[in-house]
């Protein structure tokens, strides 16, 4: 059993997945080749924004968003605590210091609740992370953005194809960033990522910036990265795209299969994070919290189940950031102790979902 089986897909995907590699290779157009603006288009259809540029990686994805958005040195951007650490290191990356909010216990997504708080005068952006494939509160963040004028990204590596609302992640505020890192809802065959907005300005300021900044051929106007995506990455996506409808709702019905069984033997210390508090999820992983997850990765490695932990270190505490300003951001610190994500994707067998219900079966009786 995997954790997750990125190499588990029917036949069907790969004879496409080969035939978009063999034509990108023979047509020698490795570098913004048309499947890079064929992709933009029908992923601008998909979650309904005016504008996407494809770029190398989510990480990419949220430093050009930053760097189009002007953020520099000493400048404060917004950020939750708890998150992968690419969501605070771009802002460290510029200069900039993350200013880090604490989370809902029930979501692990940003709380809008606390966000006015920790508003400055160099406050140039906010970063939100739709977690774990669920939407935070953004009719609250929409409304912090447009009572100050201050810009919000984002980060929805883990969310694309879920939902706030009646609207598409990706296209909920100013900039929507995303991630096809192979274990996401759309991943490629390597890394790859993708900026979505509805401005005009931004996009053309964008595509400039992933291409070093390039106004015409040696002509450079604005510092840039060299953060392209690559197009044989595009021929992979745009034919897995295909399948992406279908693998949502395979995901729902795994994700559902999973809760019902929690829900049947009521397991009282182990809590199923809320996946459907503001909209539909993506169901990017299926996460937990238990105060007995020892016991948890104890018996799963005697099963032998994988399992994964997001995130075992808030980013507050991360020593990277080398804070002179302390965040005594609680509900980060104490979830951190207690997540835990079992085998989860599209295409894991009933037998395997079996098999891991078995073992929180065993668990219950030792809890």
């Amino acid at each position: 059993m995997h954790f997750n089986n990125i190499l588990r897909y029917p036949e069907k995907t790969y004879r496409e997945i080969n035939n978009n590699i063999l034509k990108i290779i023979k047509s020698g157009k490795f570098i913004l080749g048309p499947e890079v603006e064929s992709l933009e288009k029908k992923l601008s259809n998909v979650v309904k924004s005016k504008y996407c540029v494809g770029v190398s990686s989510g990480t990419d994805a949220l430093l050009i968003s930053l760097l189009a958005l002007n953020v520099k040195y000493n400048d404060e951007v917004i950020v939750p605590s708890f998150s992968w650490i690419s969501t605070a290191q771009v802002i460290e990356i510029l200069g900039a210091k993350p200013i880090f909010v604490d989370v809902e216990s029930d979501t692990c997504n940003i709380d809008a609740n606390l966000i006015e708080k920790k508003i400055s005068k160099r406050t140039k952006a906010i970063i939100v992370v739709s977690l774990f494939g669920n939407t935070p509160e953004f009719n609250k963040i929409n409304k912090i953005s447009y009572k100050y004028k201050i810009p919000v990204i984002e980060d929805a590596a883990q969310s694309l194809g879920g939902k706030y609302k009646n609207k598409f992640s990706c296209n909920l505020s100013t900039i929507g960033c995303t991630s096809f890192y192979p274990s996401k809802t759309l991943g490629s065959f390597g890394d790859a990522g993708a900026i979505f907005t509805n401005s005009n300005k931004l996009y053309k300021k964008i595509k400039k910036i992933r291409n070093q900044g390039k106004l015409r051929s040696g002509v450079h106007d604005i510092l840039g990265v060299n953060g392209r995506i690559d197009t044989i990455q595009c021929g992979v996506l745009l034919s897995k795209l295909k399948f992406f409808k279908k693998e949502l709702m395979l995901r729902e019905k795994k994700f559902q299969y999973y809760y019902n069984f929690f829900q049947k033997f009521n397991f009282k210390s182990i809590k199923v994070l809320n996946y459907s508090k503001h909209g539909k999820s993506a169901y990017s992983q299926f996460t937990i919290l238990s105060n007995k997850r020892k016991n948890i990765i104890d018996q799963f490695k005697k099963d032998k189940i994988p399992y994964s932990i997001y995130y075992p270190r808030p980013m507050h505490m991360q020593k990277v950031f080398n804070l002179k300003k302390k965040f005594f951001n609680k509900v980060s610190i104490s979830i951190s102790k207690k997540t835990i994500s079992i085998p989860f994707g599209p295409y894991i067998t009933r037998k395997e979902q079996n098999k891991v219900c078995k073992s929180f079966l065993k668990i219950k009786k030792k809890i």
